[in-house]
C-alpha cells in the first residue's frame, strides 16, 4: 500500500527492483527510475537522499526490524505522479522538470532544491537496450545513469543544493541569491545574461497556491 500511497495508482502490487547493474545492485535495490532519491537505490546523486516510507514498510514487512516512524522523511520523486510514471517509459513522464534534451543546459532541479544540469552521453552502438532509446531508435544517446534505463533527467549539481551551507556552498553569485532551509530554485534572469538561469531564493507560502520570493531586500 505504500508504493499505491506514493504514486497514487491503486493496482500496483509492489515496489519494482533494479534490473540492471552487477551481482551487487541487481535485484538488490529499489529500481531507480522510479525511486531516484531513496537511500536504498543502487547508485548515490547529490540530490537530496531520503529514507522513505516504501523502505520503513520493507523492513517492517520483513519481521525482522521495527521502524521508528518519526525517521521516515517525504521522497518527492515520482510523488502522486501516476501509475504512467511507473508503468510508462520516462519519454511520455509530462512531470515538469525532470527530463533534459541537451547536454549541459541547466535548470532547477525537479523539486527546486538545487541547480541542475542535464547530462547527455554517447554510449556503444548496441549499450543502450530498444526499449530504452529515448533520443530514437537508432540514437545512441542516453541519460549519465544505466541505472535510470538512460533517461536523461536533470542532475543536480554538487554544490548546488539551495538548502546547504558550509565549506562547498559558501560561493554564490550576486542579484539577491541566498542559501538557507526556506530557500529554493527558481530560473531567473541574471545581470549579465538575457536567458533565465537557475537561481537560489529565499521563498515563503501565502498559501496552498501562492507564494512569495525574497529578491535582494523585497519579497516579490
Amino acid at each position: 500500500r505504500a508504493v499505491q500511497r506514493h504514486f497514487d495508482c491503486p493496482h500496483l502490487k509492489g515496489a519494482q527492483l533494479e534490473d540492471g547493474g552487477g551481482a551487487g545492485t541487481s535485484n538488490s535495490h529499489w529500481e531507480m527510475r522510479n525511486f531516484r532519491d531513496e537511500y536504498m537505490v543502487g547508485a548515490s546523486s547529490p540530490s537530496f537522499r531520503t529514507f522513505s516510507v516504501i523502505t520503513a514498510a520493507l523492513f517492517s514487512d520483513s519481521g525482522w526490524y521495527g521502524v521508528d516512524e518519526s525517521k521516515v522523511e517525504p521522497l518527492h520523486w515520482g510523488h502522486h505522479a501516476g501509475c504512467d510514471f511507473v508503468e510508462k517509459s520516462c519519454s511520455e513522464w509530462t512531470q515538469r522538470g525532470y527530463l533534459c534534451e541537451g547536454n549541459g543546459e541547466f535548470s532547477c532541479n525537479y523539486d527546486r532544491r538545487a541547480q541542475a544540469y542535464c547530462e547527455v552521453v554517447h554510449y556503444e552502438e548496441d549499450k543502450i537496450p530498444l526499449s530504452q532509446r529515448h533520443f530514437g531508435a537508432g540514437s545512441t544517446l542516453g541519460g549519465f545513469s544505466p541505472l535510470l534505463d538512460y533517461c536523461p533527467v536533470y542532475r543536480a549539481y554538487s554544490n548546488g543544493d539551495c538548502t546547504q551551507k558550509g565549506a562547498l556552498f559558501d560561493w554564490m553569485p550576486g542579484g539577491g541569491q541566498e542559501r538557507c532551509d526556506q530557500c529554493r530554485c527558481f530560473e531567473a534572469k541574471g545581470t549579465t545574461s538575457f536567458r533565465s538561469e537557475p537561481a537560489c531564493f529565499r521563498m515563503r507560502c501565502l498559501s496552498p497556491s501562492a507564494l512569495e520570493v525574497h529578491v535582494g531586500d523585497r519579497w516579490h
